[in-house]
């Protein structure tokens, strides 16, 4: 051992080449199987120097990686015997009890390790060995089996063997959290290993029922009350020593808890819940005086957030104040909101809005970093993502009680409001250095709410009540005198954020005043950074929500600009996504009729050399580009696109033509991005002479070098634009060659319809074929056919649904309109590889319906389902007699049993084969049924459900917002769409998104009957009964 531990202490060494060796030599020693217990020993021996014993850790740990079983991916071979495997499990087990805690640390996460491998089959004794550690009451011993514990239940454990454990395992914890005598992390950490028990448990909880029911009935209402008997003692005894506040580890990991009983199991928790709420009020009662004394007054000074002890646990007031915010958020969202919140005339809610103007309070380190740091001032302000974030958690609760009482909550945020101006005043004429830390805090929480705010006064207003915010009184009285108070910036800074969320209630006058103060604030060179990027913000909602005759806002638009565009080359990250947030608002005033091409010439120049340039590789960065180059490009001003285009274009231009074909290739998706805004900002026939002349070669010699296929989509959808925008210019153009422009589009098409390009590569291929065949005009006739012929040919060889969409759509708009043209068209091809023209006709039809119900987006669905209209009153022959694939034929064999891959080979998925016009005819009762289903509330099945089952599936919804339920319902009917939906506004204003689809086809189908009814009731009867149903339903009306 210690020639092992020679080798070992020789790897820290400084001397590279004595370090070399050591490395070399103990890898030698890796090909003896006996080794893993010498490192075993040596790791676990309290003789051997502390550093001696974690390096050997690390070795340890490497060593199971590539020698202890073939199980690891790393596995290099010589692993040790069944024999040689148990000696050493039994050394490192042993350090599961040493003193030191990263020897602990270190054999927690070595037997884990192992036991991914060994555990059961090899290693039978594990779990009792561990239960039989935690039953000893020897503190060490507890927290290095909680250790493994922790991971185990994380990864390990199986269905089968989760219950046994769990009964074994979770009395045991129960015992260590109720026993004083242990130290608060083991308590804690006992309290986090269930959590973890749970949470497995909730994984497999379809599949082992009998252990759901036992936990539900038996085991959670033992921890739930141990849970209540801990929280009802006086939290402030916890925080008595000012130097460790260990003791709150335990509340900590409850709350936590009940957060995610809360969110998986809100009806199980429904009768402890008012107990557990009016918990977690005392608590912040309690703590809001230590909270102010040690991290909110002047000269705090809290304890360490982490202890030697346990640094994987941190101890801060911010950390728990935000799990108890999230335990009263979660409670009160959803449809079963608690009677709690209206507990005496809403007190509980005046209680909850007091809690939150006290403990949003900026704290010592928030000024601190803020002061000098923009980005992360921006990014706290605004990352509503981080979970660690106080007044994100709390201001989240504000948003939920507005939503549940309105009325009470505005009425209390205004008494607490009323109460915080007096008592400010009085602690800034007392001396308090903090006497603007409440201020800050409740102009923040307003301005948090502004919108919803707005909405309740005006209601309140309208319904003849008075307001239950005074908000034209904190514009006037309280607001003003802020602005000039210099030595409080970010007291200062919040009251210009404060008033521009409110904008639309200032007095035109009055709004003048604050945009005013603010560019003042942004031309002071001795402003700080905390109140010039509130000025910011403040400048951007002002252009975003004043009106036009609101204080001349347009006479300003050239100062702001003017005093941010020098920021786009100083500023990164967050900040510099500000400015241009706010210089596209700026833009955007009275459409840019302002701006000058001069002035346009200029922030072209910046946007590409200062900010794009220097920060190419910032995805967020480029998006807010992109809208400020569409906004410059949409502005009315005269000269100003050409301005814009011929400043930014030439350095977009340059990059596409030095990197299409090599390893930067992503800038050249960058450049195409900032081309393709301007593109999107330009009107229709508004690109200037000379544009496609001027970019045109540089973007078609960049598409045929590159493999990009980044590239490709972005070269394609500026294709694409130019096409929508300037097609008589593209037509006009021509190439070194003598090809013009559409010739040129043609060819690249063609090779992305080519069997040997990726279907990703091609996925936005269909609209430009479509605005080809919208805007060429006679000159897209004569080889219409062809490029159709091509679509036709890629179509027999494609897999993916999207590309098929890309390729069928086109055809179902031209058949719409030119039905028996494309029909004829279709039947006469000679060209598709394997395929006769029949064939390829047939393959053509059997791949649209197959697809048709997974198309896509509102023009997309609507153009094929109006084509099939037409192919269903075809009288053409071909269709009449065609079968095409229709529902899945189910074997009785095999109805309840789950096909993989492997059971599909042997017993294919076997569908019928049905008449076209019955598939055509099921799909069209899908459409319309969607159509139906489109004017109905999208949310209102969130609220259907009245099962009382406890573990039902519907529970991870229950404590959705309504908001969150409503961007679920429109991602998963994507599909479907609405009119709003279209960004393409070419294709918003075609007469195809006019159709009254659902009126449209009532009246086909009705149509359809009366015209021939013995025949369109021979197809009819082909339906399922659901479907036989709707059409009996319709016709009959």
């Amino acid at each position: 051992m210690a020639h092992l531990a020679s080798v070992l202490s020789d790897t820290l060494n400084a001397d590279p080449n004595t370090r070399l060796r050591a490395e070399t030599a103990l890898s030698e020693l890796f090909n003896d199987p006996a080794t893993c217990v010498g490192l075993a020993t040596l790791c676990t021996a309290q003789s051997e120097p502390i550093h001696i014993r974690q390096i050997t850790g690390v070795a340890l740990s490497k060593y199971i990686s590539e020698r202890w079983s073939p199980f690891f991916s790393t596995f290099k071979g010589n692993a040790p015997s069944f024999e040689t495997k148990v000696e050493a499990r039994t050394i490192i087990f042993h350090g599961l009890s040493d003193p030191n805690r990263k020897i602990r640390v270190t054999s927690a996460f070595t037997i884990s390790k192992i036991a991914q491998c060994d555990w059961p089959d090899q290693y039978e004794t594990l779990l009792d060995d561990l239960i039989a550690l935690l039953s000893t009451g020897a503190a060490h011993a507890i927290q290095g089996a909680l250790q493994v514990f922790n991971e185990f239940a994380r990864e390990d454990l199986t269905e089968d063997q989760l219950l046994p454990v769990l009964r074994q395992l979770l009395p045991i914890l129960l015992g260590i959290l109720g026993t004083p005598t242990h130290d608060p992390f083991t308590r804690a950490r006992a309290v986090g290993v269930f959590r973890q028990c749970l949470t497995s448990l909730l994984m497999v909880k379809d599949k082992v029922p009998s252990a759901v029911t036992e936990a539900s009935d038996v085991v959670l209402p033992q921890w739930l009350d141990a849970f209540r008997i801990i929280l009802e003692a006086d939290a402030s005894a916890d925080v008595l020593n000012t130097s460790d506040w260990s003791a709150l580890a335990p509340r900590i990991q409850i709350f936590k808890t009940l957060n995610e009983l809360h969110s998986a199991l809100p009806r199980l928790l429904t009768p402890y819940l008012p107990t557990f709420l009016n918990l977690a009020l005392v608590h912040l009662n309690t703590l809001l005086p230590v909270f102010h004394q040690h991290y909110v007054a002047e000269g705090g000074s809290p304890p360490p957030a982490t202890s030697p002890d346990d640094p994987d646990q941190q101890i801060s007031l911010p950390i728990f104040a935000s799990s108890i915010f999230d335990l009263l958020s979660q409670a009160s969202r959803g449809k079963r909101v608690p009677a709690w919140f209206s507990d005496n005339d809403y007190a509980t809610v005046g209680a909850c809005v007091t809690a939150v103007a006290g403990w949003t309070q900026m704290t010592e380190d928030d000024e601190e970093e803020w002061s000098s740091n923009a980005n992360a001032f921006i990014a706290e302000e605004d990352d509503e993502a981080s979970p660690a974030n106080l007044r994100i958690a709390a201001f989240d609760l504000l948003q939920n009680l507005l939503d549940i009482a309105a009325v009470p909550t505005t009425n209390s945020l205004q008494n607490a409001t009323s109460i915080i101006v007096d008592q400010s005043g009085k602690a800034q004429a007392s001396g308090d250095a903090s006497w603007w830390k409440p201020m800050e805090a409740i102009l923040g929480a307003l301005g948090a709410e502004a919108s919803s705010l707005v909405e309740v006064v005006e209601d309140e207003v309208a319904a003849g009540r008075p307001p239950p915010l005074h908000i034209e009184a904190l514009l006037t009285d309280v607001v003003p005198p802020i602005l000039s108070i210099q030595d409080y910036p970010f007291l200062q800074g919040r009251a210009f954020v404060f008033a521009s969320k409110f904008a639309s209630h200032l007095p035109p006058a009055l709004a003048g005043q604050y945009l005013h103060a603010a560019v003042e604030v942004l031309e002071n060179p001795s402003a700080t950074v905390p109140v010039k990027v509130s000025a910011v913000k403040a400048i951007r909602n002002f252009c975003r929500h004043m009106s036009v005759d609101s204080g001349d806002i347009v006479s300003y638009a050239p100062r702001i600009l003017g005093d941010l565009v020098p920021f786009l080359g100083s500023t990164t990250e967050d900040t510099l996504s500000l400015i241009v947030e706010t210089v596209t608002a700026t833009v955007q005033i009275n459409k840019g009729s302002w701006l000058t091409a001069e002035g346009s010439s200029a922030l072209a120049r910046a946007i590409i050399v200062d900010a794009w340039q220097k920060n190419s590789e910032d995805p967020i960065l480029l998006s807010a580009l992109t809208d400020l180059l569409s906004a410059i490009a949409a502005s009315q001003g005269p000269g100003l696109f050409a301005a814009l285009v011929s400043e930014a274009f030439p350095p977009l231009m340059q990059v596409m033509t030095q990197h299409a074909a090599d390893e930067e290739s992503w800038l050249v998706s960058s450049a195409l991005d900032l081309i393709v805004g301007v593109l999107e900002g330009a009107q229709k026939g508004g690109l200037g002479d000379g544009f496609v002349a001027a970019l045109a070669p540089t973007l078609f010699d960049c598409l045929a070098k590159t493999k990009d296929r980044d590239v490709i989509v972005k070269g394609t959808e500026c294709l694409t634009l130019i096409v929508r925008k300037g097609c008589d210019q593209l037509i006009a153009w021509t190439d070194a060659t003598g090809q013009n422009g559409l010739q040129v589009t043609l060819a690249f098409i063609a090779r992305l319809l080519s069997p040997q390009e990726q279907e990703a590569s091609g996925l936005v291929i269909g609209d430009l074929i479509i605005h080809l065949i919208r805007n060429g005009g006679d000159a897209i006739l004569p080889v219409l056919p062809d490029m159709l012929k091509a679509m036709v040919i890629r179509l027999s060889s494609s897999n993916t649904a999207t590309f098929i969409q890309s390729l069928v759509v086109p055809f179902a708009y031209v058949i719409y309109s030119q039905r028996d043209t494309v029909l004829g068209l279709l039947k006469s091809m000679h060209d598709v590889p394997n395929h006769t023209p029949e064939e390829a006709f047939r393959m053509f039809v059997e791949t649209w319906v197959d697809n048709a119900e997974m198309f896509v987006g509102f023009w997309a669905t609507r153009v094929s389902t109006l084509a099939l209209c037409q192919l269903f009153l075809s009288t053409d022959e071909a269709l009449r007699s065609m079968h095409v694939k229709g529902d899945q034929i189910i074997d009785p064999a095999t109805r309840d049993v789950v096909m993989t891959r492997s059971k599909t080979r042997v017993t294919p998925i076997q569908y019928e084969s049905i008449p076209f016009h019955v598939r055509a005819l099921k799909i069209i009762l899908h459409e319309l049924q969607n159509s139906v289903e489109a004017d109905r509330p999208k949310a209102e099945d969130a609220e259907s459900d009245d099962g009382d089952e406890a573990w039902a599936d519907d529970e991870v919804f229950s404590s959705m917002k309504q908001e969150e339920f409503q961007f679920l319902s429109e991602f998963a009917e994507e599909g479907d769409g609405d009119l709003a939906d279209v960004v393409d506004e070419d294709l918003r204003s075609d007469p195809i998104s006019q159709v009254d689809l659902r009126e449209h086809l009532l009246t086909f189908l009705r149509q359809c009957a009366a015209a021939n009814p013995p025949e369109f009731a021979a197809i009819a009867s082909r339906l399922t009964p659901d479907e036989a149903e709707v059409i009996h339903k319709v016709v009959a009306q």
